[in-house]
């Protein structure tokens, strides 16, 4: 009989009635563990009779089919093609069935035979309780039936009205399920996912919540398709539909409420709270920013210490975008001195950044950083949190180890640097002396110490506690409290060592921290001889004055185009003059090319689309010089020899800028900064041209630039194609590198994303 002839309702209803009088009548109930299942659990002698009494079942009433099992392997039978699958839990909940609890049952979602194992692919659905006679049936588009009752899910919409249940076992309670346990009326647990929908299919609950990453398809697939087909609402914990799953192993959260709207409100509150050390998403980031900076202020005419400008970000956007650089998105702002002013100041760059920021005022600031940092403790929950200060700069991969670190429970972790020459101001840094991997002891005033403090913590809510500890023996710093932490050996060290920060706090250290920044706009080991020499030296002074208007890198990228047509039409003329000027300008085309990088990374402002728009202009520019050139030779020399000559010159430059990009496509890593590839960078063979006209010669200084680009191409392939291969799948033409080579708007710096 085929399953598209049978009554589908009907059969699934007999599967669940034959399958357990024959695995009830094979295997003893509560039998002992005796293997292990495809997802590694344990296996009783009850699950493996159940799982072969549904495959003779299945084998005995339909012609041909799939069957895809939590307890054994993928089996197929029947000798014509299959048109569907049998996504199937013997027996969910076993552990419950063998303890005799009510909650387990046999689930089987019936799909069509070929794609994805999907939840809106599911055409009928079983789910029977072991205890009870009448199982749960549901065809897709006729509703969701047990015997002759329709099944119809409730209609609450409010948590706060909502009876939930959520799975914990090998799971602690989070901080963001301890937000919704809280608002919800009541909060039960079965033990049983099938059952547990089946619950809100049936209206007895309103909702069932399984956050761990634990869950798999043949547990939850029947159930859902009945819940769907009751008339409520599955999720997965992001708040999105339930993806396509390849086998039934892969692991998805889940989210199965009456309505859409409760569905909706547990994903709110889910989202709230959430920190990183639970849900592998990045902690909020507590920024204290009380303080007056009595240093600094003074000498910027009383402005807050948050606001001051550094080469065109102030401190405070520029420890945002480190953070947000890192994946935080999430700041709570701890406000003092001119705290309506600071906190302006903060709106605006939430909205530039695209970030989110909160504000507690700390109301006994003056008295200590500890005092500002307490003033978190209600807007941060129980979750982990980053603790940093508003004048501190720090680099985006500093925050990135710390946020990988070992949080360990009831400590906090402490961003240390064990480089002693480097730090700035050693009489003024907070010293560390370490043990192991321990903090033992902090303070300024330290005489013999392994480590620098840089202000950068990963903190639990026992840095609150141990505040407030202290202050009670009217000592009010946040080292007076990572001190009474390490007393009991509860603060760890991250080495961030090597890592760019430092404290701004003094005029002197102001100065420091530009030069740092401006020190740091190199592209990484992808400049060319004429930009590290020549280029970047000017360059670099031009854009630390550009840094302070409104100029965006984009624009910088549009006019130094410009300046280079310019210099192209010039070119093209037949007068030593034009010749002059053009290649005059030519170079100064290359100088400002440089500039829309740096900008860009001294503002936190790059972007792939202005990294592409910088590498199509600098092409067509590279184009325009060359013809340009070859148009004005071609002038006074008739015949194609001059034309064959540009175009190949052209060709060569368009060739060099596109061998080592596909090389970091083909080979998942960039190519070496070797001679050959800085030999054919534009600087160089731009002031190639730019020399050549001011001599009077700059078609062969074009041919010069064109042969150096082709010696180049070739010896790239030469020693590309002598190179062992290494085991590494080559990237498809559509596929994206991590490795992308650096560019002028996307290239890192220490101190920038």
């Amino acid at each position: 009989m085929s399953i598209i002839q049978a009554d589908l309702s009907s059969t699934l209803v007999r599967l669940h009635q034959e399958t357990f009088r024959a695995a009830i009548t094979e295997a003893d109930v509560a039998s002992p563990v005796v293997g292990t299942n495809r997802k590694g659990d344990g296996q009783r002698a009850f699950d493996i009779a159940a799982d072969l009494a549904v495959r003779r079942f299945l084998e005995r009433d339909f012609i041909s089919g799939i069957i895809l099992s939590e307890e054994s392997d993928t089996f197929s039978f029947g000798q014509v093609e299959p048109a569907y699958r049998f996504i199937v839990d013997p027996v969910d909940g076993s552990d419950n069935w063998a303890r005799g609890l009510a909650y387990s049952s046999l689930s089987v979602a019936v799909l069509p035979a070929q794609g994805p194992i999907a939840l809106d692919r599911v055409v009928g659905a079983l789910v029977g309780n072991l205890t009870e006679g009448a199982p749960v049936v549901a065809i897709r588009g006729e509703g969701a039936h047990c015997g002759t009752d329709l099944l119809q899910a409730s209609a609450t919409r409010k948590l706060e009205d909502a009876f939930i249940s959520c799975e914990l076992n090998h799971f602690s309670p989070t901080p963001p399920l301890g937000n919704l346990f809280a608002r919800a009326r009541a909060v039960r647990s079965y033990g049983c996912a099938s059952q547990a929908i089946l619950l809100v299919a049936r209206g007895s609950i309103d909702a069932h919540i399984d956050v761990r990453s634990r869950l798999t398809p043949e547990s939850f697939l029947a159930a859902a398709a009945v819940l769907q087909e009751a008339g409520g609402c599955v999720l997965d914990a992001e708040g999105k539909p339930l993806g396509d799953f390849s086998r039934i192993n892969e692991k998805a959260t889940l989210i199965a409420a009456a309505t859409k709207e409760l569905a909706r409100e547990i994903v709110d509150a889910l989202a709230e709270n959430r920190g990183g050390t639970y849900l592998d998403d990045p902690p909020a980031a507590v920024i204290l920013a009380a303080g007056n900076g009595s240093r600094l202020t003074s000498e910027q005419n009383g402005a807050p210490k948050p606001v001051l400008n550094l080469l065109g970000m102030s401190l405070a956007e520029r420890a945002i975008t480190s953070c947000v650089a890192a994946g935080i998105r999430r700041f709570i702002i701890v406000l003092g001195y001119r705290a309506d002013q600071v906190q302006a100041h903060y709106e605006k760059i939430a909205a530039r950044r695209n970030c989110s920021v909160e504000f507690v005022t700390a109301q006994d600031w003056k008295l200590g950083n500890g005092v500002s940092a307490l003033a978190a403790a209600d807007k941060v929950g129980r979750a982990p949190f980053l603790l940093i200060m508003s004048d501190h700069l720090i680099a985006p991969s500093l925050v990135e180890t710390v946020l990988g670190s070992d949080l360990r429970e009831r400590g906090i972790c402490l961003a240390v640097d064990r480089h002693k020459d480097g730090v700035f101001d050693l009489e003024d840094v907070t010293k560390v002396v370490l043990k192991d991997n321990l903090v033992t002891r902090v303070g300024k005033d330290l005489e013999e110490w392994d480590a620098a403090d840089t202000g950068v913590f990963l903190c639990t809510d026992a840095l609150f506690g141990a505040i407030k500890t202290v202050m009670v023996r009217g000592r009010y710093s946040l080292s007076d409290g990572v001190i009474e932490l390490a007393a009991d050996d509860r603060v760890s060290a991250v080495d961030v060592t090597g890592e760019v920060w430092i404290d701004v706090d003094t005029p002197e250290a102001l100065q420091e921290a530009r030069r740092r920044i401006l020190a740091s706009l190199t592209k990484g080991g992808a400049d060319g001889f004429v930009s590290t020499w020549l280029n970047r030296p000017v360059s670099r002074r031009l854009s630390e004055k550009l840094a302070m208007t409104a100029i965006t890198p984009n624009q910088i990228t549009v006019i130094s185009f410009l300046i280079c047509l310019i210099g192209a039409g010039l070119l093209s003329a037949s007068q030593y003059t034009a010749w002059l000027i053009g290649g005059l300008l030519v170079q100064l085309a290359s100088i400002v090319d440089g500039c829309d990088g740096e900008i860009a990374r001294l503002k936190h402002l790059s972007s792939p689309r202005g990294a592409w728009l910088d590498t199509i202009l600098d092409r067509y520019g590279d184009v325009a010089v060359a013809l340009a050139v070859t148009y004005a030779y071609a002038a006074v020399h008739p015949g194609p020899a001059p034309w064959i000559a540009g175009f190949l010159a052209a060709f060569g430059f368009i060739l060099a800028s596109y061998v080592t990009k596909e090389y970091a496509i083909r080979h998942g890593q960039p190519y070496p900064d070797d001679v050959l590839n800085r030999i054919k960078r534009r600087d160089l063979r731009l002031l190639l041209i730019s020399v050549g006209a001011v001599a009077g010669h700059p078609f062969e200084a074009l041919m010069l630039g064109g042969i150096l680009s082709h010696i180049s191409v070739i010896g790239i392939l030469i020693k590309t194609w002598r190179k062992k291969p290494d085991g590494r799948r080559p990237r498809g033409e559509d596929s994206i590198s991590p490795l992308v080579p650096i560019v002028s708007q996307t290239s890192t710096s220490p101190l920038g994303p």
